[in-house]
């Protein structure tokens, strides 16, 4: 695990030096700066928790050993969002970076709240980007929790709504930056 953090954070800091060379070399050359990367967001891997599991075990089956993979979403409806996926035990690391970012947010770690935020899928998803409900139990052991949320629902935008879930495969690495106006789409049953 720990080799897989280091890789995370290399990996990071070479596409920070890219995009400063690559800024350089724009204004060295008489051209405008180059615009900035674009933040990276939250991201969890299948190594940042021990254990996935399925809210829904009717409609929606958790992938890989111990669950860690993603999760599968096989039919939905209105006000089934408790189709959705837990992964428990979460590393230090993650538990760390899930507290910056609710604290860079202006969002309160300790609430347990779940909020609309952006989402990309890892590889071999059948939907790479959208949204999601996600919240954060900071107890120990630490959890977090996903429902993907359908936009063709027009009731997503209401806070507190439980709409629609987003039907399909959902695979890990996810990374997440909250969504604006943030949503308050109210904490789990």
């Amino acid at each position: 695990m720990y080799r897989v953090l280091q890789e995370q954070l290399m990996m990071e800091e070479l596409m920070m030096e890219a995009a400063r060379q690559s800024s350089a070399v724009s204004q060295s050359s008489g051209g405008a700066p180059a615009p900035a990367a674009a933040p990276t967001g939250l991201l969890i891997t299948s190594a940042d928790f021990v254990q996935g599991s399925v809210f829904n075990s009717g409609r929606a089956t958790e992938l890989g050993t111990n669950g860690v993979d993603g999760f599968t979403i096989s039919s939905a409806g209105p006000n089934q969002m408790d189709e959705g996926y837990i992964g428990y035990d979460l590393t230090t690391d993650l538990y760390d970076r899930i507290t910056a970012a609710y604290v860079a947010a202006g969002l309160d770690p300790a609430d347990s709240q779940g909020y609309v935020w952006n989402a990309t899928w890892g590889a071999g998803s059948t939907i790479t980007t959208g949204l999601i409900k996600f919240g954060f139990a900071n107890s120990i052991p630490a959890s977090f929790y996903i429902q993907t949320i359908d936009p063709a629902d027009p009731d997503w935008v209401n806070p507190g709504y439980d709409g629609t879930p987003l039907v399909g495969t959902f695979l890990f690495p996810l990374t997440i930056n909250v969504y604006t106006p943030l949503i308050d789409k109210n904490a789990w049953c």
